[in-house]
């Protein structure tokens, strides 16, 4: 029988785990986005990110001390609102955070799997990216920007 990978280490809490998952349902973003890689003449590569952003940067840290990325403050662009923080994290440590919360997910289950699929498929390093898999990661793209202009309208009767 094969052994299973293990998702989170056992230092992790579950109860943490399900905790940033719920921050992460309302307060998380997933970011694909394409950028022209100046080294591969101008070839466009996908770029990716999570993050989390909260006036209170206590659980923020947390995060940070959990699954690693960076932190940094985020000043108001009002006057009259607080300055807010922001938790980031790519690459392999954002696939294993996705991995660790995405049983817990309700509202960003969706495009948590498309990031992960994502990551999933990555060709090798340095191995060109065939036309298919730039097909797959335009489509990925849009996908994700379709479920984030979802609307919600039909959940509440109209007035």
């Amino acid at each position: 029988m094969a052994e299973q990978k293990e998702i989170w280490p056992p230092s992790w809490d579950p109860l943490e785990v399900a905790y940033f998952a719920g921050l992460f349902d309302g307060e998380g973003s997933v970011a694909l986005y394409w950028r022209t890689d100046r080294k591969a003449k101008g070839r466009k590569n996908l770029g990716w990110f999570l993050n989390i952003a909260n006036t209170d940067p206590r659980p923020l840290v947390r995060a940070h001390q959990l699954f690693g990325g960076g932190f940094v403050p985020q000043p108001s662009r009002s006057p009259r609102n607080r300055m807010s923080w922001v938790w980031y994290i790519n690459g392999s440590k954002a696939e294993r955070f996705l991995a660790a919360i995405l049983p817990f997910l309700r509202i960003k289950k969706a495009q948590a799997e498309i990031f992960l699929a994502l990551r999933a498929s990555m060709p090798g390093a340095g191995r060109r990216r065939t036309d298919d898999r730039v097909a797959f990661e335009d489509a990925a793209v849009k996908e994700l920007k379709r479920l984030k202009k979802e609307e919600f309208t039909s959940l509440f009767p109209t007035v």
